[in-house]
């Protein structure tokens, strides 16, 4: 196994990628491979994917930069079809959406999920080398296995009466990922 981040994805494993996505999320939630494709038409630096010994995807992690007016449009209306991703910029303006993670069932017990967050907090870490930092990190839970690992990432309800009772809902970092990143990337 290992991991296929960035550019280096190129656009096979990306459509493979968004095939897996279909198929983890279903019909209902999934965002469907024309809308996966655009959302990496101008960055692909927030996808990482694990791929199998025959360079099939288990796994994937998305993260997407918004600007402030989608973030508002976005977590009003929920319709990923007007996101845009900008990509990274140098300052302190950046607003990163947790977009997608999704894990075959059954790798699931099996401890990738740790590796694939340590590989995300460095890729978050290095950022701060690069000018880039985060002015808001939030996702979307769409199932309870969702909401449980937004809390474990230490994300919080944007609006706790917006979260339902299987704790579905949008979800932020107040710290922006810094205790994330702390203990997965090894940072002291």
């Amino acid at each position: 196994m290992k991991v296929i981040a960035g550019k280096e994805i190129g656009e096979d494993l990306l459509g493979k990628v968004s095939r897996l996505e279909m198929e983890i999320f279903g019909p209902k939630l999934s965002v469907g491979e024309q809308i996966f494709r655009s959302l990496h038409s101008n960055d692909y630096g927030g996808l990482f994917c694990l791929v199998d010994d025959a360079g099939e995807p288990i796994a994937f992690a998305d993260a997407l930069f918004l600007s402030e007016e989608q973030k508002e449009i976005y977590l009003k209306d929920k319709d990923f079809k007007k996101l845009v991703n900008i990509g990274p910029r140098v300052g302190d303006d950046n607003i990163l959406y947790l977009f997608g993670l999704a894990l075959v069932t059954e790798y699931r017990s099996t401890g990738i999920i740790r590796n694939f967050a340590q590989i995300f907090a460095k890729w978050l870490d290095d950022f701060k080398d690069k000018g880039v930092r985060m002015k808001f990190t939030f996702a979307e839970a769409v199932s309870a296995d969702g909401a449980r690992f937004s809390r474990a990432l230490g994300l919080i309800p944007v609006n706790e009466s917006d979260i339902d009772e299987q704790g579905r809902g949008f979800y932020y970092s107040p710290d922006n990922m810094e205790r994330f990143i702390k203990t997965f990337a090894g940072r002291k």
